[in-house]
């Protein structure tokens, strides 16, 4: 029964929207570091579901990657998943792009960190060339 609320309250944003304002307190407190984000994802999960694919590490078992996208402090701006074959630079700009418009200051609501880290499974020279384009400073840890 529980999970039945949590898929409906899934589809209708409510953890969105909570994530959105929680992003929006902390930046109002000063507590979100705009000067650098980080590309991260941990081991590919071994479960079903609509995201699962092909594991990378055994072949025989579907599993699902979550790739993502933190400030410089560590609080998630953005998750994405994705079935664990997929390779991690074709979700880079997802990833960015995904960031959504963190409010809590004066002016517009901030969407675009300085710089962004990421391992070398992140890196391609063409991301590089449209992060340039974004004036988001593209580098390895």
């Amino acid at each position: 029964m529980l999970a039945r609320h949590l898929e409906r309250w899934q589809k209708a944003g409510v953890f969105d929207q909570m994530h959105r304002v929680l992003l929006a307190e902390l930046n109002a407190a000063g507590e979100l570091d705009w000067s650098r984000a980080c590309g991260r994802f941990p081991r590919p999960r071994e479960r079903g579901g609509a995201d699962t694919g092909p594991s990378p590490v055994d072949r025989r078992k579907t599993g699902s990657k979550h790739h993502l996208i933190c400030d410089g402090r560590g609080t998630p701006f953005k998750v994405i998943t994705t079935a664990a074959d997929v390779n991690d630079v074709t979700q880079t700009l997802a990833l960015v792009d995904g960031i959504p418009p963190v409010a809590g200051r004066r002016g517009r609501p901030r969407r675009r960190p300085e710089a962004l880290l990421g391992d070398k499974g992140y890196d391609s020279n063409p991301d590089r060339d449209v992060l340039c384009r974004r004036r988001i400073l593209k580098t390895r840890p």
